[in-house]
């Protein structure tokens, strides 16, 4: 049997989606001792890892059937995806706790933050739907208000214009809308297909969804 490399690589050039890949690099704040990052490091915001600017590539995404089958031996968790990387595609040398940002996906989302206090959100964000809180009237019932879209900064920290209605400082809000789906490399399958005769075939890698990091 001939391998041929390029035909794979072909073939997942055409079926795959288009990807953005952030190399991760630990974050010099953690602690030698314990492993734990420093919550207050405005570089990691403590998870140990920063990751670099997106560089895109392709991938293709695996079958169900593999899934399912990785689900038997008791490491499924929701959210989990199994890609196949062509060695023709710059995510090739992709590895542990890099971040990976679907760009021909999104999803919905709706958060709880507190003005001043966690005002961030990560990832692609596509669009701002709605922002609300609620306040109470002169009779003292709670009231929802809708609040004014924010302004996004490319760290992902909200603010909001000076003629803007924003949330009242310490006061808890919801936004929502829509952002690329996201992910972190959770599991490099240990094979050696990259070595068959030489031959550099595609890896096979599992990323599960990055609201789970660190969890």
């Amino acid at each position: 049997m001939y391998l041929t490399p390029e035909h794979f690589e072909a073939f997942l050039d055409r079926v795959g989606q288009t990807l953005g890949w952030r190399q991760a690099s630990a974050c010099p704040c953690t602690n030698p001792l314990s492993g734990a990052a420093d919550p207050a490091c405005r570089f990691c915001r403590g998870k140990r890892y920063v990751w670099a600017g997106p560089i895109q590539g392709t991938a293709g995404l695996s079958g169900q059937k593999i899934q399912q089958q990785w689900a038997q031996f008791g490491k499924w968790e929701a959210g989990d995806v199994v890609i196949s990387i062509g060695s023709n595609s710059p995510l090739y040398g992709i590895g542990l706790y890099d971040r990976v940002t679907f760009l021909n996906d999104s999803q919905g989302f709706s958060l709880v933050l507190t003005q001043g206090v966690n005002d961030e959100l990560f990832g692609t964000i596509l669009s701002i739907d709605r922002v609300y809180w609620l306040a109470a009237d002169e009779h003292g019932v709670k009231q929802q208000v809708e609040g004014s879209e924010p302004i996004i900064a490319e760290d992902g920290t909200l603010s909001w214009d000076i003629n803007a209605v924003a949330p009242p400082t310490g006061s808890p809000y919801t936004i929502e809308g829509r952002r690329c789906s996201e992910y972190f490399v959770f599991y490099d399958y240990p094979q050696d297909r990259s070595h068959q005769h030489g031959s550099p075939l595609p890896r096979r890698v599992v990323l599960r969804r990055f609201d789970l990091y660190g969890r």
